[in-house]
């Protein structure tokens, strides 16, 4: 990693988004990248259809981990590179506000999960895999402070043990015949034992107690509020698909398509990092979007990302049979599914990228309105496309909605840097 480094560092504007990026991709990122692998060993242990409850759950709860945030991490990022006095006091109201809509998020999942799916006899895994709503907030709660600051090499340990932990007890479950229910449990001990390692690390930089100050939390609500409708739409069309097609088909064809959609996600992983890293240097009070600086930085990251995305998607594409059988038997369909789904990680990855650079304008209200229009369109192409195509369909839906998606923020930034010029 050392070597990763020093050569980015003589790039100069590069260096604290890129060491920044890396660090994330070996935190958060080694915990993402070790469960899809792992995900994709039960798939091959449990079969199609039981991994596609598991998915399906999985996906479900994913959406309330979002929801129940509320856009605050997003928001905090900003507001503590900026307000460097006030971490205390921001961090103990945002743990305080995490909460209370960890519970609401808990109880609305199972409930609205039961409406949706009667059929479906997931509840145990359910129940157990909610929990995850508390230690996921908690736990990114820790990395936002980090993060502010790019420095989050020191919380490596937190991350690290979690995973490591998370990969050894799932391959003990695994190889020692564990049910389905087992493989869950894991899930929120490991996070568990990851928001106790990070509090540790926390307690050297200050103290972090739950508070309730009124006008602190009115201002975090207020202000996250976009960014969290923003999130709650852009998670609800990422998993659209796999909520549809639990609803119109069957889980075998959810943990078909879910075992592709899986094995796109390590590379996104890795992108999102990189997004989070530049979203937080141009949040720095120094930034400025009409400097020349701050606009050689965003291209630069885009044309890295573009390069980089469109020759992993090649190569996903054309191995997609091979890869697809490695986990399951390749029939036509997830493989074709795979081969479109492998497109939209250059389109996911430049979004991320875009919508760091407006958010780090303050223009959350801008990524609502297109979040919503994204929502929208992938409503409409999966209620079309769906029913008839099956998983096919779903994928064609979430590239559709990626491409728009590009166009749209790509749009608004070209606009955007007009008027700087002019100004």
């Amino acid at each position: 990693m050392n070597t990763f480094l020093a050569i980015f560092r003589k790039s100069g504007a590069l260096s604290a988004i890129v060491e920044n990026a890396v660090v994330m991709v070996f935190l958060k990122g080694l915990a993402g990248i070790a469960r899809v692998g792992l995900f994709l060993l039960v798939a091959r242990r449990f079969g199609p259809s039981a991994f596609g409850l598991f998915s399906l759950i999985y996906a479900f709860v994913e959406i309330f981990r979002v929801v129940s945030d509320f856009g605050l991490d997003t928001i905090l990022i900003r507001s503590l590179a900026r307000q460097q006095n006030r971490s205390e006091v921001l961090l103990g109201n945002a743990l305080t506000l995490k909460c209370l809509l960890s519970t609401c998020g808990y109880l609305i999942a199972i409930f609205s999960f039961s409406l949706l799916y009667p059929t479906f006899d997931g509840r145990p895994l359910l129940f157990i895999l909610t929990t995850t709503i508390y230690t996921t907030l908690v736990i990114n709660l820790f990395n936002t402070y980090f993060q502010a600051k790019l420095r989050l090499i020191e919380v490596a340990l937190g991350h690290i043990i979690s995973a490591l932990s998370y990969i050894v007890l799932t391959l003990l479950v695994l190889s020692g015949e564990g049910s389905l229910l087992m493989v869950c449990l894991i899930v929120p001990l490991t996070e568990l034992a990851n928001v106790i390692i990070l509090w540790q690390i926390y307690r050297q930089h200050g103290s972090i107690r739950l508070q309730f100050q009124w006008v602190v939390v009115r201002e975090l609500i207020v202000e996250s509020l976009p960014v969290g409708l923003s999130a709650a739409m852009i998670v609800l069309y990422m998993r659209m698909d796999q909520l549809l097609l639990g609803w119109y088909q069957d889980t075998r064809s959810v943990g078909e398509y879910a075992a592709a959609f899986r094995m796109t996600e390590p590379f996104m992983l890795i992108f999102t990092s990189l997004s989070l890293s530049l979203y937080a240097s141009l949040s720095a009070p120094s930034t400025d979007f009409s400097q020349r600086k701050s606009r050689k930085i965003i291209s630069r990251v885009l044309i890295f990302t573009f390069v980089s995305t469109f020759l992993i998607a090649c190569l996903l594409s054309f191995s997609s049979r091979s890869i697809i059988g490695l986990v399951m038997e390749p029939s036509p369909a997830a493989t074709v599914t795979l081969m479109i789904l492998s497109g939209s990680i250059v389109f996911k990855s430049i979004n991320a990228m875009l919508t760091g650079v407006i958010n780090s304008l303050g223009k959350y209200r801008v990524i609502t309105a297109v979040a919503a229009g994204n929502l929208l369109v992938n409503v409409l192409l999966c209620f079309m496309l769906i029913p008839r195509y099956s998983m096919i369909g779903a994928a064609i839906s979430v590239v559709a909605t990626e491409v728009i998606n590009t166009s749209i923020q790509s749009f608004y930034i070209y606009r955007l840097g007009g008027r700087a010029s002019v100004a």
